[in-house]
């Protein structure tokens, strides 16, 4: 009898230990300082707001996630939603940011109800870029599905449904890259986040983008970006839009019949070697049409440059020989059905 007693006593205490605890968001609300009667807790939740921790933050974030009183959520979320102190003083933001992130890399693994909830009001109202990287990152590695539009609002700026940190080129930038990584590149939000990016974005954050695709994931993009950057570029090669153009010519299909191929000319009468490498490159992997005006912008540069013109003198042999071995097996069918035919 008393070993079962024993045995009941042992087992409720640890279903109370891997019960998931609970954050009351009533509490919370406000942002405010929470009053608490247990006292060494509450001398605990106070040097979260000081200057001197007395202890590590770890060490004191732990301590007070694993009170008696089951209060710890709840006095570390009202902690994390606190308003940062403003950008001038510069100690008190810094001290915010080392104990929020101490806060956030406590609760990454723990079973807490309301722990998306939580993520959500740090995305939205939070001002540390590195808090609000931290929240969207663990949000998304706990459920992508449901953080992905909150993702997306941060990704996507200027408008009236953007969060507060969308308007930071760093925070889409990340944001972008997170989706990528967490959604796919055929997810949905993801594609309206990379379309964005390239559209109207940045250019920085439009080569990042690029840059992170993997291969052959969404080969219309590049032909956006090339749209986007080929009229404007100069004959400055370390330029961004040179950068971006020469990324996206690495991917990009342009048939003779794409609307691309006169701005693609025109970029190589700029007197970019660099460039022009780059489209006979794609033009031997035939993912750029040859066009007799392309072969013409082609030649002039040649003279200029010794090894383009070695290589532009391969493709053509080599699309000569292409064009000459089409040809002689047409000649070889017409003869089968002039035999096979009475």
């Amino acid at each position: 009898m008393n070993k079962y007693i024993l045995c009941l006593i042992v087992g409720s205490f640890l279903f109370s230990s891997l019960s998931a605890a609970e954050i009351d968001f009533d509490r919370t609300s406000r942002g405010e300082r929470l009053r608490i009667s247990e006292r060494a807790l509450a001398r605990d939740y106070e040097r979260l707001y000081s200057q001197q921790f007395g202890l590590p933050i770890s060490w004191l974030v732990y301590r007070i996630i694993e009170s008696e009183t089951g209060e710890g959520p709840t006095l570390l979320a009202a902690r994390l939603l606190h308003p940062t102190p403003a950008e001038n003083r510069l100690v008190d933001r810094q001290l915010d940011r080392q104990v929020k992130l101490g806060i956030l890399r406590e609760l990454r693994f723990r079973e807490i109800i309301g722990k998306r909830q939580l993520y959500v009001e740090i995305i939205k109202n939070e001002e540390l870029l590195d808090v609000v990287e931290m929240a969207l990152l663990d949000g998304m590695n706990l459920d992508p599905t449901f953080f992905a539009p909150h993702a997306l609002r941060l990704a996507i700026g200027g408008n009236e449904t953007a969060y507060p940190s969308s308007s930071m080129l760093r925070m889409r930038k990340f944001v972008n890259l997170v989706m990528l990584n967490q959604l796919g590149a055929d997810d949905g939000e993801t594609i309206q986040a990379l379309r964005y990016a390239i559209t109207h974005d940045h250019l920085l954050v439009t080569k990042a983008v690029l840059d992170a695709l993997p291969d052959g994931a969404q080969p219309g993009l590049s032909l956006v970006a090339l749209n986007r950057v080929l009229p404007r570029l100069s004959t400055q090669q370390g330029d961004i839009a040179w950068v971006i153009a020469l990324g996206a010519l690495g991917r990009a299909k342009i048939p003779a019949e794409s609307p691309l191929m006169q701005p693609l000319v025109g970029a190589l009468g700029d007197g970019g070697q660099t460039f022009a490498h780059a489209v006979v490159r794609g033009i031997r992997e035939d993912r750029i049409a040859l066009t007799p005006e392309l072969g013409a912008a082609l030649r002039a540069l040649t003279a200029q440059d010794p090894v383009l013109a070695m290589v532009f003198e391969d493709v053509l042999a080599e699309s000569t020989e292409h064009e000459e071995a089409f040809q002689r097996i047409e000649d070889g069918r017409d003869r089968v059905r002039a035999f096979m035919d009475p």
